[in-house]
């Protein structure tokens, strides 16, 4: 279907009440810098909402999307944005047809947790923010950097500084900054944070395997009600977040053993379990780490893309 054959539904004008609403639903107090935001939010500029982990910008965009007609509103988790993309480009025969199926009809998109560290993913959020700006589609970002800390690779981030023009031109940037990590106070009640940090040097021996997209994973149990996989299986090896989601939606929970130091680990192992971990938090995938160093200890030399939200999330198991 083109563009022009469906129009796109017009965004309804809000306020701070719709926000007290929101809160009051989810029994949540706004603090000052949170409502800092919501002035942001309220009004029709383009925004990108930049801050540290946990202090709440999930829940202000979710808020924001949930105040607008459904079918007017794109909400986007980046993860699943590029995983979802790739497979639109296959079927509609290129990047042009694959972003105006997603774009249809839209007068807002919300954009959670951008985080990019990868040329071509670069380029598909350059076309997608390009298209957003000439159809006047309203669009709303949360990264936990701000647009000159996206693709940090010294190689790779000239490429992207045409994209961090495009965002500094076009959008208001704010930036959360609450002095509280939420999750710090996260219920263990259910969820990701029903999980635990277990210090432990027991390694465990693969005695099956899973399959995901044609490729065999070793693994020392799977079933639908858990998986439990190695550290250097999962993120050792060359698979993305489209394959985490996969393994999320088939195992309700998870252990991952043999977790070293993001240190240890190395850079792209590292990258990977920023990965695997935003697509365990964002499933509710209540999630075991085993590892044979203490969590405190654990990002000692790290300097990883995504570190700040990944230790935020860490955080919330017990």
């Amino acid at each position: 279907m083109c563009w022009s054959l469906r129009s796109q539904a017009a965004p309804r004008p809000l306020s701070g009440e719709d926000f007290v609403a929101a809160a009051d639903r989810d029994e949540l107090t706004l603090d000052d810098s949170q409502w800092r935001i919501v002035d942001s939010l309220v009004g029709p500029s383009n925004v990108y909402l930049t801050g540290a982990a946990g202090r709440g910008k999930t829940w202000l965009l979710d808020a924001l999307a949930g105040l607008q007609p459904p079918q007017s509103v794109l909400r986007l988790h980046w993860h699943v944005f590029v995983r979802d993309l790739h497979l639109l480009i296959r079927d509609r025969g290129g990047l042009a047809a694959a972003l105006d199926h997603l774009l249809v009809g839209r007068s807002m998109v919300c954009f959670d947790e951008l985080l990019v560290d990868d040329r071509a993913d670069g380029i598909f959020l350059h076309a997608l923010i390009d298209r957003m700006i000439r159809r006047n589609i309203r669009f709303v970002i949360t990264s936990n950097v701000p647009p000159k800390g996206q693709m940090p690779s010294p190689l790779l981030h000239p490429t992207f500084l045409p994209t961090i023009e495009l965002l500094e031109n076009h959008c208001r940037v704010v930036e959360l900054d609450g002095g509280v990590d939420y999750r710090d106070g996260a219920s263990h009640a259910a969820g990701f944070s029903s999980g635990r940090w277990v210090v432990i040097e027991r390694e465990r021996l693969a005695a099956c395997a899973v399959e995901i997209d044609g490729r065999q994973i070793r693994v020392w149990e799977s079933g639908s009600g858990h998986l439990g996989v190695g550290f250097d299986e999962v993120c050792g090896r060359p698979l993305g977040a489209s394959d985490y989601l996969a393994l999320a939606r088939r195992h309700a929970t998870w252990t991952i053993s043999g977790v070293r130091s993001l240190a240890a680990a190395g850079p792209e192992p590292a990258r990977r379990f920023v990965y695997v971990i935003d697509v365990l938090y964002d499933h509710h995938v209540p999630t075991t780490i085993e590892s044979p160093v203490p969590r405190d200890m654990f990002e000692v030399g790290a300097d990883t893309a995504g570190r700040a939200r990944l230790l935020s999330r860490l955080s919330a198991l017990r």
